[in-house]
């Protein structure tokens, strides 16, 4: 049967919809053209030489760590902006899969009781675009933990993040996100984006997951912009 599907349907890369081999994001062109992020700082997942980069080591960010699979660029931002802006929630999925966790993360009873949340679109954000990215990405990675679709909310409309320096992106989002306490507090969270840039959002959601009583969160996404 599942040979038969394959048939019908055949997987097609997420950047360019060229034919690739069955459950892979991209066809073979596109994956080698991939950049993925070795050995990055812990906090801002930036490459670093060693696990801790400057920045963060003078101001350090209020999650415990940051890991992004790759940088954000070539095929993978195609495939991300196609899913995104593209009306293609179908590439969720796919996608989906290139998120993966550090290995030191062995403590399997506790991932099996963090919250796994994905950054929230306002409401009227949400009503436009007619799915949320990242709650999308929750839904289909191959990650341990309680998916809290309700977690955290976006209680201010903020005007895109695109255009925007870093320290324009820190005001645009401050105060945008509220967690609620009656799921959050007491538990480890894993906080899920699609891309990280400056880290302003994913350090917004922290502090409201932390205030509304999260012990700690962690932040995972598929890419991270390199300057």
């Amino acid at each position: 049967m599942q040979l038969l599907l394959d048939l019908i349907y055949p997987s097609r890369c997420a950047a360019c919809d060229q034919l690739c081999s069955q459950n892979a994001a991209f066809c073979v062109t596109c994956a080698r053209a991939l950049e993925p992020i070795e050995g990055g700082c812990r906090f801002c997942a930036l490459p670093s030489p060693g696990n801790l980069c400057l920045s963060c080591l003078v101001r350090p960010p209020s999650y415990k760590r940051a890991r992004s699979m790759f940088a954000f660029g070539g095929p993978l931002a195609d495939a991300i902006r196609r899913f995104k802006f593209g009306r293609m929630p179908a590439l969720g999925r796919t996608l989906a899969s290139l998120l993966r966790e550090d290995e030191e993360l062995t403590d399997k009873e506790a991932l099996e009781r963090r919250l796994i949340v994905p950054v929230p679109l306002h409401y009227r954000r949400l009503r436009q675009r007619e799915f949320n990215p990242a709650s999308l990405l929750v839904l289909a990675a191959p990650l341990t933990g309680i998916r809290a679709f309700d977690a955290l909310s976006r209680v201010r409309d903020t005007p895109p993040q695109t255009a925007l320096s870093g320290r324009a992106r820190q005001n645009n989002v401050r105060d945008a996100f509220v967690g609620r306490r009656d799921r959050v507090r007491g538990r480890s969270v894993l906080l899920i984006d699609d891309v990280m840039t400056t880290g302003a959002t994913v350090e917004a959601c922290t502090r409201a997951l932390r205030q509304a009583g999260a012990i700690e969160v962690s932040v995972l996404t598929m890419a991270r912009a390199v300057p």
